[in-house]
């Protein structure tokens, strides 16, 4: 049996670093002229800037505003636009998507779109923005993993329902183990997200490349809520 385990082998940290770096220096963290250095933000405008419950525009509303605010809304790169949705940027991912960058882009090493990387940190506010915005709900990474699988790697069951509600597959199959979002839920003792994916189906009985199910990975790390959850096995 395979371990299951959390995994994004970008270096993130040291690209969020950089990413939050030029962010302050640039915009002050709340969006900026691209010609024009904007005033210090303050720590109450950061706040509001960033808050998954604060929305400037309304997210149906991000390219009927652009066309209006061209010149006002700086070029962001599929790079950084990724990065803000692996922060939880909400202020950066609109202006992105307001400035024309493609919402599903890929990154050259892993094929991970920006839905990818808010779904892997958990960021129910930024998958929302992107599934609104159009983003594709079921893109494979370069391991066959969607955004979904990713999702249940963690505690986050909103983002989770959010997937599952605009149609992402549950039983998806990931390609390098045949591990599907229960398997990865279970054996990471997510309990709540198998809830979750219960709720919307998921089959307990499909198996993995080692012919194990998600019960067998919940056995394997001993969590034995879950294992109630999916019954005797």
């Amino acid at each position: 049996m395979k371990f299951l385990g959390r995994k994004l082998t970008l270096n993130q940290l040291a690209k969020a670093v950089l990413f939050t770096s030029l962010l302050i220096l640039f915009c002050g963290g709340s969006g900026c002229s691209p010609t024009t250095a904007p005033e210090p933000a303050s720590d109450a405008t950061l706040q509001e800037t960033n808050s998954p419950d604060q929305s400037p525009a309304s997210d149906t509303e991000v390219a009927t505003q652009a066309a209006a605010s061209t010149s006002k809304v700086p070029v962001i790169d599929a790079e950084a636009f990724r990065m803000a949705a692996y922060e939880g940027n909400a202020a950066i991912v609109r202006q992105a998507l307001s400035s024309g960058v493609e919402i599903d882009a890929v990154d050259a090493q892993q094929n991970l779109t920006a839905l990818h990387m808010a779904a892997y940190n958990g960021h129910a506010h930024i998958v929302r923005i992107l599934l609104k915005n159009g983003a594709q709900v079921d893109p494979r990474d370069h391991e066959g993993k969607s955004p979904l699988t990713h999702a249940c790697t963690g505690p986050f069951q909103d983002a989770v329902e959010l997937l599952l509600e605009s149609g992402a597959d549950v039983n998806l199959q990931e390609s390098t183990e045949g591990f599907t979002p229960l398997m990865m839920a279970a054996g990471l003792g997510q309990a709540d997200v198998v809830k979750v994916l219960l709720k919307f189906d998921a089959d307990p009985g499909v198996r993995d490349q080692d012919n194990d199910r998600a019960i067998d990975h919940a056995r394997n790390g001993d969590h034995v809520e879950i294992m109630q959850l999916l019954g005797s096995g």
